[in-house]
């Protein structure tokens, strides 16, 4: 089995950063590359793990002694804190840690035993079996004109989110008198002023991005990605395929 370096990185109440030390790696660590080849949900399960963190000088600081009933909490009993599980440098999941019970002895060998619940997972689950039509689609709604397919060729149509692209899908078989998408100046070829294109002829795309965006939305989740944000990852279009004009 490979060798992993696995690092523990939580949050405290304080907004304290730390590594945190853990006592033997739970099995769920260990077998990273799993991950590589089958769903994260078989590997971490749906919702918990447990884990116990050994009462070392750097864990003691993160709870800030939290087993002595005189201290002052950084992280309270059953309250989550930001957590995430780093493998070779490289974030596995993020989620919460909790602390649900501490055992002590009289020479102050300490135990934190926690739990981790893995939102990556949580993410996952929420997002399942859930079709784009699903989402809250009625802030993009708008009249299905020649006005707007312009609109859309100088990205102006809510912000570029919604794109009208110039492509051939086709003779319409329902419409033998559709122009084709050919030059030649013959009737119902595109460059015949008598025969221009008609607007059914343009299906808008919907922004990557946007996508995206009303994904996280729907679940109330956040993300941080400077891949998604940058300029070329916003010039990708999803395109619609859909024979029913009336959904967007």
């Amino acid at each position: 089995m490979n060798q992993y370096s696995v690092v523990l990185r939580a949050i405290n109440d304080n907004n304290e950063k730390f590594d945190l030390e853990v006592v033997n790696d739970p099995s769920f660590l260990i077998d990273i590359s799993a991950i590589e080849y089958g769903d994260i949900g078989s590997v971490y399960g749906i919702s918990t793990q447990q884990i116990a963190l050994p009462g070392t000088d750097i864990n003691n600081q993160f709870f800030n002694h939290l087993f002595d009933l005189g201290a002052t909490p950084a992280v309270a009993l059953n309250k989550s804190v930001p957590c995430q599980v780093l493998v070779d440098g490289e974030a596995v999941f993020t989620g919460k840690l909790y602390i649900q019970n501490i055992v002590t002895d009289r020479y102050y060998d300490v135990i934190y035993n926690c739990v981790i619940t893995n939102e990556t997972v949580d993410f996952r689950i929420l997002n399942e079996n859930k079709a784009l039509s699903a989402l809250d689609w009625s802030s993009y709604d708008h009249t299905y004109e020649w006005t707007n397919v312009s609109k859309s060729w100088n990205d102006d149509l809510f912000g570029e989110s919604i794109f009208y692209p110039f492509v051939n899908y086709g003779s319409n078989p329902i419409d033998s008198q559709t122009p084709g998408f050919e030059f030649g100046g013959a009737k119902y070829q595109l460059d015949n002023f008598n025969t221009p294109l008609r607007v059914y002829q343009f299906k808008p795309a919907v922004q990557v991005k946007t996508i995206i965006d009303e994904i996280f939305n729907d679940i109330n989740y956040k993300y941080t990605s400077s891949f998604i944000e940058s300029a070329d990852f916003q010039n990708l279009y999803m395109l619609w395929t859909s024979d029913d004009r009336d959904e967007l």
